[in-house]
């Protein structure tokens, strides 16, 4: 705010809107904590505040081209969550997002796995972000996909609560997700594509787990392979068995994965698979706020059936050839392939 006359304030929506003199409006977004602060929270210790009602909201939040003067940073697009902490905690902090039946939709931590958002906290006020969304498809290294993507689906309306832990310390507090006023699609609707949207990105997280179990299982292989060969006798028949169970490894992975996407346009050059046209349609179900179109739904059963075929090849491949493989390694004293 640069120093100016403030002619008038008002509260709209629990935003604190200025009007200065001559140099355009102001807003402070959000004022929650000021509003909901007492004596006893001033006084007190860690507090997790109870955030506004959080608007359902389809794209990102607006963002300037480039820098110019005088213009302000809008609100980020998604539910808004303030918590005052007494100190920096040494243990483990997390921030929890369930459903109204207490099921987990989102999980954050001080301390994530590799691939996971980190929740960063520090003495003081605190302010968190959750953007509507549920937990993303699993994805593995390398990965690449046209017109489609992993994002977790878009929360639909309704009731929600936020729970703050540290160490022994937790708090929660109600959090209500509202339709974006301009969206005529009934609750029906949305919960519908909701739905579907979570059976897609559970086929997405499925079909990449598989490209990735078979990753390992390959190396793991190649390793076996390598010392086979340097030995005498047997060597070579073990060498060619693992040339085999690659080979059949590698025509399940390619049914489900387009390995030989290395870049972002590849996909023009080589023929997308099973996982990235979930993925699409994925993209297709949520690009607006309605209920999934029945060709949608024929869609998806197609290819769920058709990653159900791959999956089923796999796990008969895992349950025989691999354990044929080991039994034929250990008969060289080479260490077996492990499984999950």
């Amino acid at each position: 705010l640069p120093v100016v006359p403030i002619h008038d304030l008002t509260l709209k929506d629990h935003d604190l809107a200025a009007a200065t003199h001559g140099r355009a409006f102001w807003i402070l977004d959000d004022i929650t904590p000021l509003e909901q602060l007492t004596d006893d929270i001033a006084r007190g210790g860690n507090h997790l505040f109870t955030p506004r009602d959080a608007v359902r909201f389809q794209g990102p939040g607006f963002t300037p081209e480039r820098t110019l003067t005088g213009v302000g940073t809008n609100p980020p697009n998604g539910a808004i969550i303030y918590a005052y902490l007494k100190g920096k905690p040494e243990a483990e902090a997390t921030l929890e997002i369930l459903d109204a039946r207490d099921s987990l939709v989102r999980r954050i931590s001080s301390r994530p796995k590799e691939g996971q958002d980190t929740l960063k906290v520090e003495a003081g006020l605190n302010r968190f972000v959750w953007d509507l969304r549920y937990a993303d498809a699993h994805r593995f290294k390398g990965l690449v996909f046209w017109a489609g993507g992993t994002r977790g689906p878009l929360a639909p309306p309704g009731v929600y609560r936020v729970r703050l832990s540290l160490g022994t310390w937790s708090e929660r507090q109600p959090l209500t997700v509202v339709k974006d006023p301009r969206v005529t699609a009934t609750p029906e609707d949305l919960r519908k594509q909701f739905e579907l949207l979570v059976r897609i990105r559970d086929r997405v997280s499925a079909a990449n787990d598989a490209v990735q179990e078979i990753s390992e299982l390959q190396d793991q292989v190649d390793a076996v392979a390598k010392r086979a060969r340097a030995l005498p006798g047997k060597g070579a028949a073990l060498a060619r068995q693992a040339d085999s169970l690659k080979h059949t490894l590698a025509a399940v992975q390619e049914s489900i994965y387009q390995v030989r996407n290395k870049a972002p346009e590849d996909p023009l050059n080589f023929p997308i698979r099973v996982n990235n046209k979930l993925a699409s349609l994925g993209g297709v179900v949520g690009s607006a706020d309605a209920a999934p179109t029945e060709q949608s739904y024929q869609v998806f059963d197609q290819l769920a059936a058709e990653l159900q075929g791959y999956l089923d090849r796999l796990k008969i491949v895992i349950e025989t050839d691999v354990p044929a493989f080991n039994r034929a390694a250990k008969e060289q004293d080479i260490p077996a392939v492990m499984l999950k």
